[in-house]
């Protein structure tokens, strides 16, 4: 019994539970895309997480919670996400830009930007990428990634351009069933396409590398060559209160 019961005054405890590498992993991994700590590799069972009441959220449809959170900060945003037209019009990466959104009574942060680059075939390739806290989820070994995204990997071993020097092995591609859980993902993307979007001439691709913990959402227009993507990493929440976690 605390001091705080003793004198009849209430007791509070503050408990987090978010699957999460330890810190220190983290940095290590933030500098050197690379490196994999032991874990990140260690594999994780439908039976692991059961107990936990979790399991709901490692369904793929939990993002859509998430962009949910998000779209509600964007509309708001003192300087708009890049348009279609903006970034069709950029000839080199923009800068990138950050802002924090409220989801689960946590603040986590949004950061995006404008990559180009020239492909093998001389076509300039324009990405708007938007990397988005996972929020500690999806960190499952790629055995039973089938079971909770509920959709089978159809290719392996795919190169992403976007890890050029990094972590590009390892890419399966889900089965694009798995967009009709993700519809609202789906229609921000053909939106923001807007006028230039036609349903023939867009490639839509859902990536998921366990080593790496990451997700990727991607649609692009294959006659102009620019891409949206939405790409889910670990991240940690920020702005807890001062103190959060000394005040047990």
């Amino acid at each position: 019994m605390t001091n705080e019961e003793e004198n009849g005054e209430e007791s509070r405890v503050k408990v987090l539970f978010l699957e999460i590498i330890r810190k220190d992993e983290y940095a290590e991994w933030k500098t050197n895309p690379q490196f994999v700590g032991a874990t990140l590799k260690r594999k994780r069972s439908p039976e692991e997480l059961t107990p936990l009441g979790q399991q709901h959220r490692f369904d793929i449809a939990h993002l859509n919670k998430n962009l949910a959170a998000w779209r509600s900060r964007v509309s708001t945003l003192q300087n708009p996400l890049y348009s279609y037209a903006a970034v069709n019009s950029m000839t080199d990466n923009s800068p990138s830009r950050k802002f924090q959104y409220v989801l689960d009574d946590l603040t986590w942060e949004c950061e995006y930007s404008v990559k180009c680059w020239e492909s093998q075939h001389g076509n300039m390739k324009k990405t708007l990428v938007i990397h988005m806290p996972n929020d500690g989820y999806f960190y499952i070994n790629g055995v039973a990634v089938e079971q909770f995204l509920g959709a089978k990997m159809t290719k392996t071993g795919l190169f992403n351009s976007r890890h050029r020097n990094t972590q590009y092995e390892g890419w399966p591609i889900l089965d694009k069933t798995v967009w009709k859980k993700l519809a609202p993902f789906k229609n921000f993307m053909t939106t923001w396409f807007g006028e230039s979007y036609a349903a023939s001439r867009m490639e839509l691709a859902v990536l998921y590398h366990a080593d790496a913990n990451r997700l990727d959402l991607c649609m692009r227009n294959q006659d102009t060559h620019v891409s949206i993507e939405f790409s889910f990493e670990h991240s940690y929440p920020i702005a807890l209160e001062d103190g959060w976690f000394t005040s047990f």
